[in-house]
């Protein structure tokens, strides 16, 4: 017991010590409260689908997290430090991103004159999450609230999240000016042995500030794999730029993206058209994604000592051209579609959107906050199928309705 304690003392003693050495801040929120959603989902073959539900939800304000940051100084205007940042569910405790223990940001740096580097999992730069993304700075609701409430994945390119292996570089500040790059070189964690075939991320942006006036623009791309047909398999190629000016009695804000050959945009995604019928016959698009743009307008208002966040949003893209998609069967004794007989379809279609959000929080403390927000969204898409082999068309269409309301207590500490 006594050799347990001395053992347990010297740990102590050493961690105490490189506390000393690094400057350490443990810090983080939990954000809990109460959702209500009510969805509709009518197709053209098939039955209409109501969801009403109403629970105890995490993170709708703000995703429930600890964070631990840590620098050390170097000398000679340098520093080098760490962020490691853990996602957790505050209804139940559990971790968020997939159960990752730092899911949400693990980076270490370097930074000095030369500006800033980083290296780990971190948001991109249109993410809407992390240290350096800063797009969704130019809508009140950031990302969004709970699920649909201006929620970026509803209305604008919905690709871009957190990436793992992700070199980012941030300049120092020139005349209000500063310069971001980064790149990932496996996105998603699949370690192919060929980069080629591995989902990567790279982007180039800028902000610049002046006074009340905010500005910002990211030219970015998602670089695909390349061994799947059953997805896109081309590169993206995003646009983003956005604007806020304080005027005091109100901040307006304005966010607008440009995307091609993009994965998911206005809440769908070209895999919305895969299916697998009860023959066991497989469809998937080949080689294509959607294009399209979306636009955010928005306001934060001080009002009766908290702030009024509206939302108004609208996207609207289309199929890249006419999509190749194939049908297959599967192999025998297993789920794996059989290519080599596929028959070929054209397919083309449109995908709309657009939602209003009204919320308002109010801070009880310099470090609590209670909050309410409402929301309503309608999407739409269409799509036009030819067989080529039977030389036949059909067309059809889905429409989705939803109406969220929530309310909640987030804690900072």
């Amino acid at each position: 017991m006594f050799k347990k304690s001395l053992i347990a003392l010297a740990a102590l003693g050493a961690f105490a010590g490189s506390a000393m050495a690094a400057d350490v801040t443990i810090s983080g929120r939990i954000d809990t409260g109460f959702n209500y959603h009510k969805g509709k989902v009518t197709d053209t073959y098939s039955e209409t689908v109501d969801e009403d539900s109403f629970g105890m939800k995490s993170g709708q304000y703000s995703g429930s997290r600890v964070t631990i940051k840590g620098s050390e100084d170097l000398g000679n205007g340098m520093k080098a430090g760490f962020v490691l940042e853990n996602g957790f569910n505050g209804d139940d405790g559990t971790m968020g991103q997939g159960g990752k223990l730092f899911g949400r940001e693990a980076i270490v740096y370097l930074e000095g004159d030369f500006g800033h580097f980083s290296m780990g999992r971190v948001g991109a730069l249109t993410s809407g999450v992390g240290s350096y993304s800063f797009v969704y700075n130019f809508l009140p609701y950031g990302t969004g609230w709970g699920d649909y409430a201006g929620n970026y994945g509803q209305f604008m390119l919905g690709d871009r999240d957190r990436f793992n292996n992700t070199i980012t570089y941030r300049s120092p500040e020139f005349a209000g000016v500063q310069v971001f790059a980064q790149y990932s070189l496996d996105a998603d964690g699949q370690e192919d042995e060929k980069s080629g075939k591995n989902k990567r991320y790279a982007a180039l942006g800028a902000t610049y500030n002046l006074g009340a006036f905010s500005t910002g623009l990211v030219v970015d791309t998602i670089m695909n794999g390349r061994d799947d047909p059953t997805k896109n398999t081309e590169d993206s190629l995003g646009i983003s730029w956005g604007a806020s000016y304080d005027l005091g009695v109100t901040k307006p804000m304005i966010l607008v993206q440009y995307g091609k050959n993009e994965n998911k945009l206005a809440g769908f995604s070209n895999t919305d058209f895969n299916y697998t019928d009860d023959a066991g016959a497989g469809r998937a698009w080949d080689n294509e994604g959607l294009k399209g743009f979306a636009i955010g307008l928005g306001a934060i208002t001080p009002l009766f000592g908290g702030n009024l966040y509206t939302t108004v949003q609208y996207a609207d893209g289309e199929l890249d051209g006419d999509l190749l998609a194939q049908e297959a069967d599967f192999k025998p004794g297993t789920t794996t579609p059989d290519w080599g007989v596929a028959d070929e379809y054209r397919y083309s279609g449109d995908v709309q959107r657009w939602g209003v959000t009204v919320g308002y929080d109010y801070p009880l403390s310099k470090r609590t906050k209670v909050y309410a927000f409402a929301a309503y969204n309608e999407g739409e898409f269409k799509y036009t199928e030819y067989a080529v082999a039977d030389d036949t068309t059909r067309s059809g269409k889905e429409k989705q309705k939803d109406i969220e309301a929530g309310f909640g207590l987030i804690h900072y500490f």
